[in-house]
């Protein structure tokens, strides 16, 4: 079937579920279903204004009565505080967008706007923070540091907010290898002890004396840390939480490895070529393409060592080449948390204990006090994102035109789109996915083997 006679399918489709809803299951036989469906989507979530996107959700949604659409707006809700935000040291809360409210569609908001009611939909919202931001915060938690810096007091500040609720969830996430080692629970619950605090901070006191102490009795906090760390020692049993966290983070770590290598083995590669071969890796290889990694690769290997994250990743000699594995493991885990806020946005019902009624919609973002972290998270501003209930699998579209910014000209556009987005390319890629999850690790040893030679060599 060619586009044109997809597009009339499509057409067709949607105009006999708009006049006899009961005929969608007949439309979801349609063996093309899975296309349709994935092209609905996009022309709703990447359509070029607003007005644009509501136009093509009412033309098409009965095909899609299970869809959820959020978009960055200059208007409309706030997402509660779970939005962008930089603190005077250039600390950050990060969620998908660079903007602070969003606009909503789906069947029931769509029916309160055209009936001329205000959309009303109860949200969720639950800020992380990242390992780093605990360790930096962890010195100033119940006095042990005397002197808070004043650019400190704006996010302790915040935090204290009652409308501000933070989880530990990258923090718990990195440490699940750790726990199910008894020497390290007591290390692990000490930091959770510290989250706790800041979870519960006492905003009276500290507005008065520029302490940090709890709100809650001892026997609170102890109970609420006893339940996290039970929570993680649960996890870190379960093989198949172990497995998927394994397997996710070292595709992470694949990609990481990847660009690396291409940036050491020849640094002054013209921009084109490493971006052929990075891409070629995560389409034959990986059989995933990573927009948002190909963003930051794109950046890498314009800038090199310029692009601070990459900062540690340099020529060295064989022994240190534990160092640089260990580097590229943490960066791996901040790509990770990255992907986590994506698939986070997913989450059904209440997450925080901010929630009064059951919400429509869960709102994620990122505390990190890691500026090189902050510089790459910004390439890559979501524009909206969709996702269907239940499915656990957010589909984000760029406020950038990403395509544009990995290929070199007009011609390598169209190449690139050729090249790994024919129906043809995504069919193989599809194919192959599972297979490759299911060897990321023999992956990850090649990977590293010629890691080892282009920092060592070149």
């Amino acid at each position: 079937m060619d586009n044109s006679d997809l597009d009339r399918t499509i057409k067709l489709l949607a105009n006999m579920v708009k006049q006899v809803p009961n005929m969608f299951d007949m439309a979801k036989r349609n063996p093309s279903f899975p296309e349709i469906e994935r092209i609905v989507v996009a022309s709703i979530a990447n359509a070029d204004s607003l007005p644009e996107a509501i136009g093509a959700y009412d033309d098409y949604a009965g095909l899609i009565p299970d869809w959820k659409f959020v978009f960055a707006s200059d208007g409309g809700a706030m997402p509660g505080l779970s939005t962008h935000r930089t603190f005077s040291d250039g600390s950050v809360v990060r969620g998908l967008f660079s903007k602070k409210s969003v606009i909503v569609l789906d069947p029931e908001t769509r029916e309160d706007m055209n009936g001329g009611r205000k959309a009303v939909f109860p949200i969720d919202y639950s800020i992380s923070l990242d390992t780093q931001a605990l360790s930096y915060l962890a010195p100033f938690i119940d006095g042990k540091s005397s002197k808070l810096p004043d650019d400190f007091q704006e996010i302790f500040s915040f935090i204290a907010d009652d409308r501000v609720f933070v989880d530990a969830v990258p923090y718990m996430l990195e440490n699940l290898p750790n726990i199910a080692h008894t020497e390290n629970i007591g290390p692990v619950k000490k930091r959770l002890e510290g989250y706790e605090t800041l979870r519960t901070i006492d905003l009276p006191h500290f507005r008065t004396t520029g302490e940090i102490r709890s709100a809650s009795t001892k026997a609170e906090q102890s109970q609420n840390v006893d339940e996290l760390l039970s929570q993680m020692i649960h996890d870190a049993s379960d093989p198949d939480v172990r497995n998927y966290l394994d397997a996710q983070l070292a595709r992470q770590y694949a990609v990481l490895l990847k660009m690396a290598t291409i940036q050491l083995r020849n640094p002054k590669m013209a921009l084109v070529d490493k971006l052929y071969e990075f891409t070629e890796f995560l389409d034959k290889t990986l059989c995933t393409i990573h927009a948002r990694e190909t963003v930051v690769a794109a950046e890498y290997f314009a800038k090199g060592q310029k692009l601070n994250f990459f900062s540690r990743l340099h020529k060295s000699p064989s022994n240190h080449l534990p160092r640089l594995f260990k580097a590229l493991k943490n960066m791996a885990w901040d790509f990770f948390h990255v992907r986590y806020v994506e698939g986070a946005a997913t989450l059904e019902g209440a997450i925080s204990k901010n929630a009064k009624q059951t919400p429509r919609y869960f709102f994620p973002s990122l505390l990190t006090c890691d500026k090189d972290l902050v510089e790459v998270i910004d390439l890559y501003p979501l524009k909206s994102y969709a996702y269907k209930k239940g499915a656990r699998q957010l589909i984000p579209f760029p406020a950038i035109d990403w395509i544009a910014r990995v290929a070199t000209d007009v011609n390598g556009e169209a190449s690139l789109m050729d090249r790994l987005f024919s129906r043809a390319a995504i069919a193989k890629r599809e194919s192959c996915r599972e297979n490759a999850l299911d060897e990321i690790h023999g992956i990850v040893q090649r990977l590293e083997s010629e890691f080892s030679h282009a920092a060592v060599h070149g």
